[in-house]
């Protein structure tokens, strides 16, 4: 089959066409609107060319990805005319030369990715059509993922002209191996960033600290196989960092793992979580931390505004806390040892889903601490006791909620 009919099932909801060798072009039955159309997803056709002229009639369509179609050189027209559109990928399309040169990305995308495509790449001439992808007018957009052959230079110049929207709240940077170091500028403006990903970046050696001061709003940095990186920034990251996470960065670890040169520690130390390798260094400080409160775990705040809907711990219990009174907390994580206490602990009626993690002397269920929960909806427990099958699902009563739960060994 060369061509494929998108208009052959009119009320379609999702469609998927992967592996096929011979298909060319995606043709239109005339006058056919493909309205019910959510989802279309294309994957390893390598000799797919060309779309139908005039673009996709699917006004409803919220999710468009492209992935591994080697010949593609330009996604389909009037792309910006996909009002309802919120996810778009582009992944390992190698010829793959312009994107929304005729009207700008879909005005309400939430969710943006790029990887290996290498012609897509930025050149003095080429600025132009980046800002007429129009992502600073892209206030919906929240999450932006970019890496691989030919993104290096995106990048820089997406950053260095400042054209990624302000509104942003998570961005993935992954293995753009000449990428030495961010464009401060351009990072400091994101000022509504939650989290940012850096991952398999192997030439990066700093991180721009004056300008990550500005990122106000930055809770995770995860940082992965960036084996350049000597050290975090002097300036210390930002106040409002939670979580901070390192994964095979060998200078990294051999400067912080453990807690060795009073200077560089200090400058991340009030990070309540510190993961290095997947060990925790500093989660204590949820509970240990100078200004604890009586009563309550260190400055975890009560208020449902101010407090995350995730709270993890993996440290020894000292004393009872008020955990029954944060009544915003939804997922609740608890392993390893000196944890078993927890469990009879008063926890929240509001939590959904509780982990447990490596409980070694956990023989039962019938903790003081399950007996308040009412609105369990997930419970995870793993290497905590032994059972017959590897992965076994039940259903068991939880004070007076029935509920679904993995046990896995």
């Amino acid at each position: 089959m060369r061509s494929f009919p998108l208009g052959i099932f009119p009320k379609l909801t999702t469609l998927g066409i992967g592996y096929c060798d011979n298909l060319e072009s995606l043709c239109l039955i005339e006058g056919v609107v493909l309205s019910h159309l959510n989802s279309l997803r294309v994957y390893n056709c390598p000799n797919l060319v060309c779309f139908p002229q005039g673009g996709l009639p699917t006004p409803n369509l919220t999710r468009l990805e492209f992935l591994e179609c080697k010949k593609l050189k330009s996604l389909p027209e009037r792309v910006h005319t996909l009002t309802a559109l919120e996810k778009l990928q582009i992944t390992n399309l190698p010829n793959l030369e312009s994107i929304a040169e005729d009207g700008g990305l879909p005005p309400n995308l939430r969710d943006f990715s790029i990887d290996n495509c290498e012609r897509l790449r930025a050149s003095s001439s080429s600025v132009g059509d980046y800002c007429n992808w129009g992502l600073q007018a892209l206030v919906s957009l929240e999450e932006f993922r970019i890496g691989g052959r030919g993104s290096d230079e995106i990048l820089e110049t997406l950053l260095k002209q400042q054209l990624l929207p302000t509104t942003l709240r998570s961005l993935w940077i992954e293995e753009l191996s000449s990428l030495k170091s961010l464009d401060g500028k351009g990072l400091a403006h994101l000022t509504f960033l939650r989290s940012l990903s850096i991952i398999r970046c192997k030439s990066l050696e700093f991180l721009p600290g004056e300008a990550l001061q500005h990122l106000t709003s930055l809770q995770k940095l995860y940082i992965n196989a960036c084996p350049s990186l000597q050290f975090l920034p002097e300036e210390g990251l930002p106040p409002s960092l939670s979580n901070l996470s390192i994964y095979n960065c060998s200078a990294l670890e051999k400067r912080y793992q453990n807690k060795t040169g009073q200077d560089h520690w200090a400058s991340i130390s009030h990070i309540p979580c510190i993961k290095i390798n997947g060990q925790h260094l500093l989660l204590e400080n949820y509970c240990h931390n100078e200004g604890r409160r009586k009563g309550s775990p260190g400055n975890i705040p009560t208020d449902r505004h101010q407090m995350s809907h995730t709270f993890r711990l993996r440290a020894s219990v000292g004393e009872h806390w008020d955990l029954q009174g944060l009544v915003s907390l939804e997922e609740f994580t608890i392993g390893g040892r000196g944890s078993d206490d927890i469990l009879e602990m008063l926890l929240p009626s509001t939590l959904y889903i509780l982990h447990i993690n490596r409980l070694s002397s956990l023989k039962s269920l019938d903790r003081k601490g399950l007996k308040n929960i009412t609105s369990l909806y997930f419970l995870s427990i793993s290497k905590c006791f032994s059972r017959e099958k590897r992965y076994k699902r039940r259903q068991e009563k939880i004070g007076p909620t029935y509920l679904t739960f993995l046990v896995s060994r």
